[in-house]
């Protein structure tokens, strides 16, 4: 069984976390490309959107409901759209990097946001699935513009911590995937002549390429899709 939970929220309880446009609508269409796929019948999709998208609700459903569901054998999928923010705290300089629930608020990202290096992999290790995969179309680098916020930023932090990598010489681990629209310092950008995020339009061109009798790797849709 593949067990895909699917995010994408276009509207924010905060007004200082500006809406967005085709999050919600690029939530919405992979959840129907899972369940048009020949193997729909071994799909479980579970849609949140915009008010249903609340801290609570992602972080309930994914390490309660689907951690007591998924076995050994199977998969969970976890695809998010919408406002990703490092930490917007001045003074604090924790290179943190969070997704904006719709309940999220912009000053209080540590209490009402989803911290992707914390709280994701907590969720991941509760899974008892072979394979869990990330998916995030979401901004992390401070800067005005794409599904992204404007704060505090700590590039020049990061430039000193984390060395630049490949895909290729990262060791994920064994059953754990994760592909990001954009890294610390990039903005993941809605485009409206795509009516879509660019990342998760060529996602959804690549999917939408595999028949049954093809199987997508994620080294090689990761590989399509930067490319």
């Amino acid at each position: 069984m593949l067990y895909a939970i699917i995010v994408g929220i276009n509207t924010y309880k905060d007004a200082a976390i500006p809406n967005l446009r085709f999050a919600a609508p690029d939530a919405v269409e992979l959840a129907v490309l899972c369940r048009a796929s020949p193997y729909a019948s071994d799909i479980d999709v579970r849609l949140l959107t915009d008010g249903d998208a609340t801290r609570e609700h992602v972080l309930h459903l994914l390490a309660t409901e689907i951690a007591q569901r998924a076995g050994p054998a199977d998969i969970v999928l976890f695809y998010f759209a919408g406002h990703g923010s490092p930490e917007t705290t001045k003074g604090i300089t924790v290179a943190s990097r969070f997704l904006a629930c719709h309940d999220t608020y912009r000053d209080r990202l540590f209490a009402t946001g989803i911290d992707i290096n914390a709280d994701l992999m907590r969720v991941a290790e509760r899974f008892r699935a072979r394979l869990t995969v990330f998916v995030v179309d979401a901004c992390f680098s401070g800067y005005t513009g794409g599904r992204g916020f404007v704060g505090p930023t700590l590039e020049a932090y990061r430039k000193d911590r984390r060395a630049g990598l490949n895909l290729a010489d990262v060791d994920v681990g064994v059953g754990l995937a994760y592909m990001a629209a954009a890294g610390d310092s990039e903005v993941a950008w809605e485009d409206e002549s795509l009516g879509h995020g660019v990342f998760s339009y060529y996602l959804f061109s690549q999917l939408s390429g595999v028949d049954s009798d093809v199987s997508a790797r994620i080294a090689g849709l990761y590989g399509n899709i930067y490319s």
